[in-house]
């Protein structure tokens, strides 16, 4: 089984990020994270050092990635995948030659941490086991720790917590560790912060206010941890999955810009993130009456807009086939290559 946010390689030790968990048959989705480099990085294992792919995390950036390094031999790893509808990188199964599992190597970690960011690691288990009653067994970690490639000094902490429940009694309490400095998490302030949002506003489609604004305000799942940056991604079992792959088709129609109410954020933690909408009103683009959500595979969307909020999103529409209940329908994706990072979702308020 793959899950999202996995790490896969090949024998070029080029190094995969697996994006979601629905995959098709013998292929893994996935974005490339790491390249072997000429010159030394922060990041090396086993004598070899390590170049990230990505200037940036987008959906735009990942394509550019994917255009830059996959060629010659690995270019069959970019397809036009029929029911997604389209290109994107399928790594096929045979040609993993390693396969990281965050879960298995924070098992590593716990109790055995080798330097001082695994043991940062082990304390913010051990504080959000002990806080939230979830099992150990519940959560992994991934990033440049799950490679073990890290360095202690420099690298952040990216965790995972595993399960539907699990998650969402996550979110809360990161809410109240993070909002109220509580137990050695805080939330960024003045120059990190200020650094934080002028990163965000190069990948995505945010003026400098607002990407301080959605951090502030909205975000719940990245902050500091004595002194080191740290987030955790939520991750559904493969059980509580509501799809399964080929189950639905889908078709890009063209760009549009729509403001609606959340009627439903039961699975916008997750990857992607899924917001039920009702009362659209499409103020951009082609009108379709029937438009039912807003779906991000950006990070950045996850779990930040409450039922009832109003929101203003620009990105792309595209038509649903649902071959199970031989239903059609629409609805707004953000984070699409098509549209190179001009899509966005933000609070109603922010653009009256």
């Amino acid at each position: 089984m793959f899950r999202d946010r996995d790490y896969i390689e090949v024998s070029n030790r080029f190094i995969f990020t697996v994006i979601g968990n629905i995959h098709p048959p013998a292929r893994i989705i996935s974005y490339l994270k790491y390249i072997p480099a000429k010159e030394k990085t922060p990041w090396s294992r086993d004598g070899i050092f390590y170049a990230r792919a990505l200037k940036g995390y987008s959906a735009w950036e990942v394509a550019k990635a994917a255009n830059r390094y996959i060629k010659n031999e690995m270019s069959r790893y970019i397809v036009y995948d029929e029911v997604l509808g389209v290109k994107l990188i399928e790594v096929p199964n045979d040609d993993i030659v390693a396969h990281y599992i965050p879960e298995e190597r924070l098992f590593e970690i716990l109790g055995e941490p080798s330097d001082v960011l695994e043991e940062k690691v082990d304390e913010i288990i051990d504080i959000l086991t002990q806080l939230s009653g979830i099992s150990e067994n519940s959560f992994g970690v991934t990033g440049s720790i799950l490679l073990k490639m890290h360095s202690p000094s420099i690298s952040d902490i990216d965790l995972i917590i595993y399960g539907y429940e699990n998650s969402w009694r996550i979110k809360h309490l990161l809410l109240e560790l993070i909002n109220n400095s509580r137990y050695g998490f805080s939330r960024l302030k003045d120059k990190l912060l200020s650094d934080y949002a002028k990163r965000l506003i190069k990948f995505h489609n945010l003026s400098y206010k607002e990407a301080v604004k959605l951090y502030t305000e909205k975000m719940w799942n990245r902050g500091i941890y004595r002194e080191t940056f740290f987030s955790i991604h939520p991750v559904m079992y493969e059980w509580e999955m509501r799809e399964k792959y080929g189950e639905k088709k889908y078709r890009f129609i063209e760009k549009v810009s729509i403001k609606a109410r959340i009627s439903d954020n039961r699975y916008s933690l997750f990857n992607p993130s899924i917001y039920s909408i009702e009362d659209v009103e499409v103020e951009k683009g082609v009108k379709k009456n029937d438009i039912r959500e807003i779906v991000s595979f950006e990070g950045l969307y996850s779990g930040i807009f409450d039922i009832d909020e109003y929101v203003y999103a620009t990105g792309k529409l595209e038509k649903v086939y649902d071959l199970i209940h031989n239903d059609e329908y629409y609805r707004i994706v953000i984070g699409s290559a098509e549209l190179k990072g001009d899509d966005y979702i933000k609070p109603l308020s922010w653009v009256l």
